[in-house]
């Protein structure tokens, strides 16, 4: 999937930085968007070692 978004031209904002694999791009209309492939509990685990600017977590 993530080879047929890049192949489409869309505007690829941000390099993957973080724990698993992330494709960070941006729609047609400007929304930046993210897929991310990990599982719940390794993603909250990396953003609470790690927690960047502003970050809030919601449960």
């Amino acid at each position: 999937m993530c080879f047929r978004i890049t192949a489409s031209g869309v505007h690829i904002w941000q390099e993957n930085r973080t724990e698993g694999a992330s494709l960070y791009f941006a729609d047609p209309n400007g929304h930046k968007l993210e897929i991310h492939v990990s599982d719940l509990h390794s993603r909250l685990d990396a953003i609470k070692r790690e927690p960047w600017d502003g970050l809030e977590i919601f449960m």
